[in-house]
């Protein structure tokens, strides 16, 4: 079942790709998915979604500068090449961001739903 920062994150690119400005996009979007300020207001999945974006890693949507945030964006990142990297193994949001952060050489932090952005897009092939 899929999450509700997933599903804004695929719903998010498809208003990018007709044409509106990534934040713009998902501040809308998510709010048409929840009345929880908490959910608006979660940067964590906003920014690791707005990093794949001004990167260029999300398929139909331009790089440019979408986000201040460093760390979500580098998680986020740091997702997608383990993905490309190991194609086969079906992590779960978990243990991607498990691994995202052995990958980092990071000390265990508390998830905050980046990892189901990126398996909606990866999943969806939405990730190039």
């Amino acid at each position: 079942l899929m999450g509700i920062y997933a599903k804004v994150a695929l719903a998010a690119r498809e208003r990018i790709i007709n044409g509106m400005n990534p934040e713009l996009a998902w501040n809308e979007v998510i709010r048409e998915f929840t009345t929880s300020i908490h959910s608006i207001n979660k940067g964590c999945p906003k920014s690791a979604f707005l990093g794949l974006c001004e990167d260029g890693y999300i398929k139909g949507v331009n790089s440019g500068h979408y986000t201040n945030s460093t760390k979500n964006k580098r998680y986020a990142i740091k997702a997608v090449e383990l993905l490309r990297r190991n194609p086969y193994i079906l992590y779960s949001n978990y243990t991607l961001w498990i691994n995202v952060l052995k990958e980092l050489d990071l000390e265990t932090k508390s998830y905050s739903q980046q990892m189901d952005v990126v398996l909606a897009l990866w999943k969806s092939g939405c990730i190039r």
